[in-house]
C-alpha cells in the first residue's frame, strides 16, 4: 500500500469508525447498506451511533461485529472500542485523553475511565474478553510458574498490572494483563521474558492478589538463618548467654 492510499484508508476509518471500516473491508456490510444507514441516522432524534443503526437494520449482527474486532484487535484501542460500541460518548473519551495527557503519572485510558466511573471494570473485562477474544483468567486461583518471577522485581508487575502464568507448549508465555491492548505494557512483558506473549485478561485486583500470593510463597521458601558460633546470630546468642 502506498502512502497516499494508506492516508486515505486512515481517513476513511476515522470518519466511519474503525469497526464499521473493518466490517466494510471484510464484506460484512456493503457501501449501499452503509449509505442507507447514514440517511436513517441523520433523521434520528436523539442520534444513535452508526453501528447501532446497522444492527437495527439487521445489516450486521453481533457475530460479524465480533469477527471484525478480533481480526483487527492489534489496530484498536480501548477508548475507541468503547465509543464505537456505545459504552461511552466521544466527549467522555476526549476528557479522559486530556486527563491522561495532563497527568503527572501516565495512566492507561481504561483506568481513567474506570476511576471516572464512566465504565466499571467488570464491563471492561467482559468487553475485551468476549469481543476481542482474550481469555479471561483469575490468576489468584491458579498455579503460577515461579521461575517466571525470577527475572524481574515484583514492582514491575504491580506497576504494569500484568502477571505471568506459565510457558505454554508452543513456547509462548501466557501473561494476564488488566489491559491487553496497551502496547507499551505488552512490549515490556516481551522484553522481560524474551519470548512471544500470549495475552489474557484479568481484573486488576485479581492480578494484585496473585502477586501478593507469590510474594508470600517466596518468603516461605527462604531458608532460615543457621545458628552457629561464627554466625552473627550465634555470636549475639553467646553474648546473651
Amino acid at each position: 500500500m502506498n502512502t497516499a492510499s494508506g492516508q486515505k484508508s486512515d481517513q476513511t476509518s476515522e470518519k466511519l469508525g474503525k469497526i464499521i471500516f473493518y466490517l466494510l473491508k471484510q464484506g460484512s456490510v456493503s457501501k449501499e447498506q452503509l449509505n442507507y444507514a447514514k440517511r436513517i441516522q441523520k433523521k434520528l432524534h436523539p442520534p444513535k451511533p452508526l453501528l447501532d443503526v446497522l444492527r437495527e437494520l439487521e445489516y450486521v449482527d453481533e457475530d460479524k461485529v465480533t469477527q471484525a474486532i478480533k481480526a483487527n484487535r492489534s489496530n484498536l484501542k480501548v477508548g475507541t472500542l468503547l465509543v464505537e460500541l456505545g459504552h461511552i460518548s466521544r466527549e467522555d473519551l476526549e476528557d479522559a485523553l486530556r486527563e491522561q495527557y495532563e497527568g503527572k503519572h501516565q495512566k492507561k485510558i481504561g483506568d481513567i475511565l474506570i476511576e471516572k466511573r464512566l465504565i466499571d471494570e467488570k464491563s471492561m473485562v467482559e468487553l475485551l474478553s468476549l469481543k476481542m477474544g482474550f481469555p479471561f483468567l483469575e490468576p489468584e486461583f491458579m498455579d503460577l510458574d515461579q521461575n517466571l518471577f525470577q527475572t524481574v522485581s515484583y514492582k514491575s508487575f504491580m506497576q504494569g498490572k500484568f502477571i505471568p502464568i506459565k510457558v505454554q507448549e508452543d513456547g509462548k508465555v501466557l501473561v494476564a494483563f488488566s489491559d491487553p491492548l496497551h502496547q507499551p505494557t505488552i512490549e515490556t512483558a516481551k522484553k522481560i521474558f524474551k519470548r512471544e506473549i500470549e495475552a489474557a485478561i484479568s481484573k486488576s485486583d485479581s492480578i494484585d492478589f496473585a502477586i501478593q500470593k507469590m510474594l508470600r510463597e517466596q518468603n516461605k521458601e527462604r531458608k532460615p538463618l543457621t545458628v552457629d558460633d561464627e554466625s552473627i546470630v550465634g555470636i549475639v546468642n553467646s553474648i546473651i548467654i
